[in-house]
């Protein structure tokens, strides 16, 4: 069932392009379980994830002995075709009572750890089919349908959009309850199919719950293919300052500049790895131009370093392409 669920839930989709039980891997190197359940393989780094996913009942408080094996387990090193590897990142899935003990081990771990609940996993997005014909059970789940904007919501989309064509700045005011969230999807979504089906958004929330409400929303509701990365600004918010902690995210949350950095890093090398003829062009020309105007021996890893983060400022960039223009390309082109 889980690696079913792993493989449905829009936010765990997005991010794991391969999941499978430890017994079914392939480099699980012979051995049993002893405490990693399941695998997944992260899309942007093709890099793996351990995961636990154990059903106590919801009355059984998680101890920090329910999961030494596990983290004991998933810190071992493994062969694959590339040469020996870790994990990436633990994703521990069980009931939603915790001691202090155990919840205490999910904080400030060598390898980012995230919990999803079992709440968590009943409140997603998913359409759950569950049969016994005999003595197996069969499981079918499948996405919930996305829905249209609701007149009101029509009508704050066309607004923003035409106010966006004579102002770069504006605000949007809805009131409690009409669907900010789901509106400013349609809007971003709206804005990408105008600028080619592309578009780079900053949404700002004033929590980590707010932050996992949104992901959720926004990826079971997204019509076109959606990246994200989830920025956490406080690097001590915990659970007693927080509604939720930063753990809780399906997906890590980061408040690491340089690992984001690095993340959108990656995700360009795959993007170029799976690029057609015209933007494989496109990006040598770039290279071209920086080694003609900026330095003859920067490689393709740094230009495409510059590119994840923003190091081509607009004095750089004119210098560079005389017939683009800087302000056309800002990062931060709308406000709202």
């Amino acid at each position: 069932m889980m690696v079913n669920y792993f493989r449905t839930d829009p936010v765990l989709c997005s991010e794991y392009d391969q999941v499978s039980r430890w017994t079914d891997w392939r480099y699980n190197d012979g051995k049993a379980d002893t405490g990693i359940d399941l695998v997944a393989r992260r899309q942007e780094d093709r890099r793996w994830v351990a995961i636990q996913c154990k059903s106590y009942k919801p009355t059984t408080s998680i101890q920090k002995s329910h999961l030494d094996f596990f983290f004991e387990a998933s810190g071992r090193t493994f062969t694959t075709e590339e040469g020996t590897e870790s994990f990436a990142q633990r994703i521990i899935s069980t009931t939603d009572k915790w001691s202090s003990n155990a919840e205490v081990m999910l904080e400030n771990q060598g390898i980012p750890t995230n919990r999803i609940g079992a709440a968590a996993i009943a409140d997603a997005p998913i359409h759950w089919d569950l049969t016994f014909p005999g003595s197996e059970i069969e499981i079918n789940l499948s996405p919930r349908q996305t829905f249209e904007p609701r007149p009101h919501q029509a009508t704050a989309i066309a607004k923003t959009i035409e106010g966006f064509n004579t102002h770069d700045r504006g605000k949007l005011i809805m009131a409690r309850g009409t669907g900010k969230t789901f509106t400013a999807l349609r809007l971003a979504e709206q804005v990408a199919e105008l600028n080619g089906n592309r578009a780079r958004v900053l949404f700002l929330v004033p929590s980590i719950s707010l932050l996992s409400l949104t992901l959720k929303e926004w990826t079971a509701q997204a019509r076109l293919d959606l990246k994200f990365y989830a920025v956490c600004s406080d690097t001590k918010v915990s659970k007693k300052a927080e509604d939720i902690a930063s753990y809780d995210l399906e997906v890590p949350g980061s408040t690491n500049g340089a690992d984001i950095a690095e993340a959108q890093t990656t995700r360009i090398r795959s993007l170029l790895d799976n690029a057609d003829a015209t933007l494989l062009k496109e990006f040598d020309s770039f290279v071209e131009g920086l080694r003609a105007n900026l330095n003859d021996s920067i490689t393709g890893d740094e230009a495409i370093g510059m590119l994840s983060q923003h190091l081509i400022t607009a004095p750089v960039f004119n210098a560079l392409f005389s017939e683009y223009d800087f302000a056309a390309h800002n990062p931060v082109s709308r406000v709202m």
